[in-house]
């Protein structure tokens, strides 16, 4: 029977679900005890959650972000010549440069 130990470490260590559902693959076939497996399954399931948890709360900061940047920069051609006192047609085009592209 191998050690639990460094199994647990690689799951412990991994950066995505792939890279632990990769070391269970490895880890099942071989022989462990009741308890071993219990433990393991206890520690990628709370891996799992880790990460699935981490990257909730890095797409909820760049929506954030994003919606950030996207409010500061919503006003219009028209609108900011209408505010300078400008007539602007909306059939104008618009440069690529005058948007950011």
């Amino acid at each position: 029977m191998s050690e639990l130990k460094p199994w647990v470490e690689r799951i412990l260590a991994a950066q995505s679900s792939e890279e632990i559902f990769a070391t269970l693959d490895e880890f099942r076939p071989l022989l462990w005890s009741d308890d071993e497996r219990a433990s393991m399954a206890k520690t990628y399931n709370a891996k799992v959650y880790q990460i699935k948890m981490n990257q909730e709360i890095n797409n909820s900061k760049q929506a954030e972000k994003t919606s950030k940047v996207k409010s500061s920069s919503n006003i219009s051609k028209q609108d900011a010549g209408n505010q300078r006192g400008e007539s602007t047609s909306s059939n104008q085009e618009l440069d690529e440069d005058e948007i950011g592209l």
